[in-house]
């Protein structure tokens, strides 16, 4: 008596093969949608300075850019994004020679400029900081020692515990949103933890 076997097998594969091409064309989607949210991300703490977090500003900076000044104000406006089908890669873009990942380490500043009779001069705009009187407009001082001024850290970029956390259950709705569509008219339904 003859054995018939008759599967599915040419169908699955097929559906499987659809699915495989639709995420293959949906990465720019995710990488796009995830470059949008991180990038919010970073303006929204510099905005904020990092929901109020960050150290103050010096009295030197206080006198040079005024008391109302908040640390990296306007920054957010440098923080870019790429994204295409395989990657997506957040930075900022200054175009200068300070960075944002110098602020989220801190760094050492150049020292300033002395003049030839030994002191340093600077232009201020607020003297309050530094007790001068008002009306004051530069300020200038012999240095004991000739030593860099810290900025401190200040956090810019997000932790890679952060990065997985807000990536997860983004990339688990677009990987669902992205099967569904594949599957669309198929007769079939996924569903599981892994969405």
């Amino acid at each position: 008596m003859p054995l018939t076997i008759t599967t599915n097998a040419p169908e699955a594969a097929a559906l499987l093969d659809k699915i495989s091409t639709e995420i293959a064309a949906s990465w720019p989607q995710l990488y796009g949608q995830l470059g949008s949210v991180f990038q919010k991300r970073v303006q929204d703490r510099i905005e904020s300075q990092d929901n109020g977090t960050w150290a103050a500003n010096s009295k030197w900076v206080q006198a040079k850019k005024g008391t109302a000044y908040k640390t990296l104000e306007g920054a957010g406006r440098f923080v870019k994004y790429k994204a295409d089908g395989k990657s997506m890669t957040l930075y900022g873009d200054t175009g200068s020679d300070w960075t944002l990942s110098m602020h989220d380490k801190g760094f050492e500043n150049a020292v300033e400029q002395i003049g030839a009779d030994g002191r340093i001069e600077i232009d201020i705009v607020d003297p309050g900081p530094l007790g001068l009187s008002a009306g004051s407009s530069k300020f200038s001082w012999i240095p004991k020692s000739i030593t860099p001024d810290h900025t401190p850290a200040r956090k810019i970029w997000d932790t890679e515990t952060e990065v997985i956390s807000i990536t997860s259950p983004i990339f688990s709705r677009w990987l669902q949103a992205t099967v569904n569509r594949a599957i669309d008219g198929a007769g079939v339904s996924i569903t599981g933890s892994a969405f």
